[in-house]
């Protein structure tokens, strides 16, 4: 009852009773009106004032007489439509005047809306905010503790040039690592062997065999004199590059095959993860098993932490978790949740804020590496993602995977800047340079691959 009788004071009032006509009429007015808009605009506000006036003479009245009014038909021509007698001083009718006026004004309100969107164009807001850069710097990025390189120009190429192709003997490229100072690359596949390319002049220096079957991953020493590599069968081993020989140190087998294998950055510890659950990290100065974590699913990858302060896995459940290292007492792990499938690769932030992964389930994934929350999802990939990368100075990520093709991202804004699509085999692994302009990309086709993506100061050799 109060607020029936609230609406009838309301409706009394002249300047209540008469907004929603003078609103359309303004817009009316406006020079940007479609015809067809005007048309029913012209119709509505002729059809509404005189329900609004016979409104206010009932309620003035008090009586219940009621006046035939059509219903947003064609005035023009004056045809009668079908009639609903209504009391309007009654409740029910107080209600449906007060929901045509509210029909009367979300009309208005989108049409506004439609015409100015029409006059502007919305400006995309970055997902982490960023500092504007000068003309002359790289792209900024928004990971604290990462400066781009202030040699290297802005530019993105926006078809990246593919600086030479090298057939691996109709082996899978498994894995691929480029050295800190960008001079070498280190590639493990099927065949046995690890190979040691020159990336200035694409010429092989030198290989690594050893009977243990196929090469699945590997990884330099952070001294640049040594490499660990895990094979298909469970087998660890570290070869000596100056002399490409296998150095006698021992290791525990794996149940299945090593799915990843890395140095600490201080060279004092070798991991070794396999597809039997199992994490063993070695301590170098003793030649000892110096932990090892057990889970039970697979593990499809694993990294270091920049600092060396954790150790994050790749698991086949889907999850991602990451322990802590280095302390006396183990914790808990942080487990990341968000992928729907197995996480196939992982891969540190130069400043170990951040960590991207990619999926059987498509999708690549940015997280806050302490936390483990979600930051962005990037999605371009139709199928499987088996590799992903960082550019060491954070802006960038590369992505590969099932569908044959490489995309490269915008870290900070989480879009995609072009995809590759050359590969005639799914793309097994992705690596950036260190000069943040190349990318080198290994495949089951057989070969792999080295593209500029970047304008940089160094010279670029075509081949």
């Amino acid at each position: 009852m109060n607020i029936t009788w609230e609406l009838v004071k309301a409706y009394r009032d002249e300047e209540t009773r008469s907004q929603s006509v003078r609103l359309l009429k303004q817009l009316r007015k406006h020079k940007d009106l479609k015809a067809s808009t005007a048309e029913d605009m012209d119709e509505i506000i002729n059809n509404v004032g005189i329900m609004l006036d016979d409104s206010s003479s009932n309620i003035r009245r008090g009586g219940t007489t009621q006046r035939a009014v059509p219903r947003f038909g064609n005035t023009a021509t004056n045809t009668p439509r079908p009639m609903m007698s209504m009391p309007m001083n009654s409740p029910t009718g107080i209600v449906t005047l007060v929901g045509v006026i509210a029909i009367v004004l979300l009309i208005g309100v989108g049409v506004f809306f439609s015409i100015n969107n029409n006059n502007t164009q919305p400006t995309p807001t970055p997902r982490r905010a960023v500092a504007a850069a000068p003309a002359t710097q790289p792209p900024a990025t928004s990971l604290p503790g990462v400066t781009p390189s202030p040699t290297l120009p802005p530019t993105v190429i926006p078809t990246p040039r593919q600086i030479d192709r090298l057939d691996n003997r109709a082996n899978w490229v498994k894995s691929l690592r480029v050295s800190s100072d960008g001079s070498e690359m280190l590639m493990a596949s099927t065949d046995g062997f690890i190979r040691v390319w020159d990336l200035g002049l694409t010429a092989l220096k030198g290989e690594m065999q050893a009977d243990e079957g196929s090469v699945l991953s590997v990884a330099y020493h952070p001294s640049g004199f040594t490499v660990a590599a895990g094979y298909a069968d469970g087998a660890v081993k570290v070869w000596l590059l100056q002399s490409y020989t296998a150095l006698p140190a021992e290791f525990n087998p794996h149940e299945g095959s090593v799915m990843a294998v890395g140095y600490d950055p201080s060279g004092e510890h070798l991991f070794s993860a396999g597809i039997d659950g199992k994490l063993r990290v070695y301590d170098l100065t003793t030649g000892t098993l110096n932990r090892e974590i057990i889970v039970d699913t697979p593990i499809l990858d694993a990294e270091f932490a920049p600092d060396g302060s954790a150790i994050a896995l790749a698991l086949n459940d889907g999850s991602i978790r990451v322990y802590p290292f280095g302390g006396e007492e183990e914790a808990a792990p942080t487990i990341f949740f968000g992928h729907t499938n197995a996480v196939w690769d992982i891969a540190y932030s130069t400043d170990g804020q951040y960590i991207i992964s990619g999926s059987e389930d498509t999708s690549v994934r940015l997280w806050d590496a302490i936390s483990g929350v979600e930051l962005e999802t990037l999605r371009g990939h139709i199928s499987p993602v088996y590799t992903v990368a960082f550019s060491a100075d954070g802006a960038f990520i590369a992505s590969g995977g099932q569908d044959r093709t490489i995309q490269l991202w915008d870290a900070n804004s989480g879009t995609k800047i072009t995809t590759i699509s050359t590969h005639e085999g799914p793309v097994l692994t992705v690596a950036f340079t260190p000069d943040n302009t190349r990318i080198v990309s290994g495949s089951e086709d057989g070969t792999w691959r080295l593209w500029q993506f970047r304008d940089g100061t160094q010279p670029v050799n075509e081949t």
